[in-house]
């Protein structure tokens, strides 16, 4: 472990003799800006950094040909990026030992994607309900405990007046929904799905906003009341707004572990090596944890020799959130496909 980040604070402070530009494309608000000038005033390189919302916009990215040399995306992204030949081999400099620094569990999800030499865990979130404290629990009886206050209909009609909120992530909703009734998403029968899509459109004209980017904005301000967010998004809008509470539901969540890799049409592979070993130094994995309200993928070891104690409770899941999580079901190209077609009817059924 020791060698492995020796070798990542060697590559992020050897600067090259014509330091190249590098294209970076990552989530919003995925990253501590200040790193990005670290970074360049380490290594000479400069980086031309670009946030996307969705995987769709990372495709058009990707599909363009517009410059592009590393990026972080989600697990699910990864078979088809891997398919389409979208992704080089990382070096052996972020390979090497670094089964001793990332959570073996988290390692697991790439190794189970079939891109353990693709991409590095970088940063993870669970998926749950936000809501208002001050007002949820009157309009709707109780705390929100299940998945359901946020997918039924009859139940979000309580709501609708403060703001109702899903995210634009389909494989996630779905996934939510179906296991909340009592249904695996992967292997689901064309019928059931088209019937879950049309009890979703029932609900769809209570929901408010399905953009990503607004969740944490319209939490803090007061805009949305209920909603189905990210811990990391919930850890930020709370900052801001005291009252908001966020809850696992007693089925359980899912896991988003997002992952930095190299694009294939890279032509500064070396410089995207070190932009990774620079981000993935323990120091730098911290920071962004506490910029971002996302989890640490670091071992506990690490992590606890690299935080002090106060900011071990920021990059740190709470107590108990690990044992009440999976990651998502992995769907094929055929599941994908349908299910977006599913997907785009919720949407259509109200604008937003």
């Amino acid at each position: 472990m020791k060698n492995f980040i020796a070798t990542l604070t060697l590559m992020a402070s050897t600067s090259a003799l014509a330091a190249p530009s590098l294209t970076v494309y990552n989530l919003p608000d995925y990253l501590d800006p200040q790193l990005l000038t670290v970074f360049t005033s380490q290594t000479g390189i400069e980086v031309d950094y670009h946030e996307y919302q969705n995987a769709d916009e990372l495709a058009a990215v990707l599909a363009s040909g517009d410059s592009l040399d590393v990026m972080v995306t989600s697990q699910l992204q990864l078979p088809q990026l891997l398919s389409q030949q979208q992704l080089q081999p990382l070096p052996d400099t972020l390979l090497e030992g670094r089964e001793a620094m990332i959570n073996p569990i988290l390692e697991g999800v790439v190794v189970k994607a079939g891109a353990h030499d693709y991409a590095i865990p970088y940063l993870w979130a669970a998926a749950g309900i936000v809501y208002e404290d001050s007002q949820v629990p009157q309009l709707m009886g109780s705390a929100p405990k299940h998945w359901i206050s946020l997918f039924d209909a009859d139940q979000l009609a309580r709501t609708s007046d403060c703001g109702n909120g899903w995210e634009n992530m389909p494989e996630t909703v779905m996934e939510l929904y179906s296991n909340a009734i009592g249904y695996h998403l992967k292997h689901m029968s064309d019928r059931r799905m088209s019937k879950l899509s049309k009890q979703l459109q029932a609900a769809r004209p209570m929901i408010l906003n399905l953009d990503r980017s607004q969740t944490v904005e319209l939490l803090a301000k007061g805009d949305l009341c209920l909603s189905m967010a990210w811990s990391d998004e919930a850890r930020s809008a709370a900052e801001q707004r005291s009252s908001l509470k966020f809850v696992i539901p007693d089925e359980g969540s899912v896991v988003e572990l997002n992952s930095w890799m190299i694009a294939a049409s890279s032509q500064q592979s070396e410089a995207a090596a070190k932009f990774i070993g620079f981000m993935m130094a323990p120091e730098n994995v911290i920071q962004n944890s506490l910029y971002t309200h996302a989890y640490s993928t670091l071992t506990q070891q690490v992590t606890e020799s690299s935080a002090d104690e106060q900011q071990l409770a920021e990059v740190l899941p709470e107590s108990g959130i690990q044992t009440r999580v999976h990651i998502q079901e992995q769907l094929d190209a055929e599941e994908t496909e349908r299910l977006h077609q599913y997907w785009q009817q919720v949407v259509d059924t109200a604008p937003f």
